[in-house]
């Protein structure tokens, strides 16, 4: 894919009225694409090429691998809410922490109490539809 290609793709995830902020914005996201390339061809040519590992959300903190704000031993209540640059591991060696938000992770009694109030908002449609006077 063409630079361009990307400026205009990452262009449509935000609005930006101002001329002089569009150009600005537009020379920023040029040199994070370069970066980004050539971050690509320098780890591609190292040996052992390093893995470049992205956190998805809801993985548990790996404080070996991650950088973040959270408490020491408070990890453990804690899960990723974004990763926002990726961690760079060769040979089981972190040579770079992955970047990440954190979020609480969602008690098991809060889980139930959802899944208990979904069920019980849906019986409540069923009441009301086989109730209601207009579907029938």
């Amino acid at each position: 894919m063409q630079t361009d290609e990307l400026i205009k793709k990452m262009e449509q995830c935000r609005d930006i009225i101002d001329i002089e902020k569009q150009k600005e914005f537009r020379v920023e996201t040029e040199n994070l694409i370069r970066f980004g390339i050539q971050l690509y061809f320098i780890l591609k040519t190292q040996e052992p090429v390093p893995e470049i590992k992205w956190y998805e959300f809801g993985n548990p903190i790996e404080e070996h691998a991650m950088k973040g704000f959270w408490e020491h031993r408070e990890e453990k209540s804690l899960e990723v809410s974004l990763c926002y640059f990726p961690a760079i591991i060769a040979y089981n060696t972190v040579y770079h922490q992955a970047t990440v938000i954190v979020q609480s992770k969602p008690s098991k009694l809060n889980f139930l109490q959802r899944a208990f109030n979904t069920v019980i908002n849906a019986a409540k449609t069923v009441v009301a539809n086989v109730t209601d006077p207009k579907n029938h």
